[in-house]
């Protein structure tokens, strides 16, 4: 502005500033892994700078296992069932999508044991120690076989006949007659 003798007077301007609009950061299981796990949180609504995000918890469901959580650009971000989001390299928090991925527990183990006529034939045990997954087929023979001079056809089986999450649930007894 000037005053009368056409001289520029001083001016005071004022900045104000606020926060951005809110981001939202969605966490989802992985469209193949729907039935083996859930997310405790699908997702929450932060201000960039002033909230802080709290992020989800990967919920296998029994039989599974979290292998980990991926973000927008299919890169690992962890393979901790609790995940909460880190902000960008500026301190913001961003909007991004977060997926969880899960698999089948592979680290089970299960026996077979043969009986006939109720005597187990410890020369015929089976099984897999420490690498069958959930979920799977027990292997174990059904053809007539001999034991003792004796022939025997397959007769029943106790016990599970797919791999559970419980490895000492894991004995399954054929019994032959």
């Amino acid at each position: 502005a000037k005053d009368k003798d056409n001289l520029y007077m001083a001016t005071t301007f004022q900045a104000h500033f606020a926060e951005d609009g809110p981001v939202t950061i969605q966490y989802q299981v992985a469209a193949a892994d729907g039935a083996m796990g859930s997310v405790s949180k699908t997702s929450e609504t932060l201000k960039p700078v002033s909230d802080n995000a709290a992020g989800s918890v990967a919920q296998p469901v029994t039989g599974y296992k979290l292998v980990s959580w991926t973000n927008e650009a299919n890169q690992v971000v962890s393979t901790s069932e609790t995940f909460v989001p880190a902000r960008d390299a500026d301190g913001l928090n961003f909007r991004q999508t977060y997926t969880a991925h899960f698999a089948p527990l592979d680290n089970l183990s299960y026996e077979v044991h043969y009986l006939y006529d109720g005597v187990e034939d410890h020369a015929r045990a089976d099984g897999k120690d420490g690498n069958a997954v959930f979920g799977t087929s027990i292997d174990f023979s059904r053809t007539e076989t001999e034991f003792n001079g004796q022939n025997y056809i397959f007769e029943k089986t106790e016990g599970p006949t797919t791999v559970t999450e419980v490895s000492a649930n894991n004995k399954l007894y054929v019994h032959y007659t």
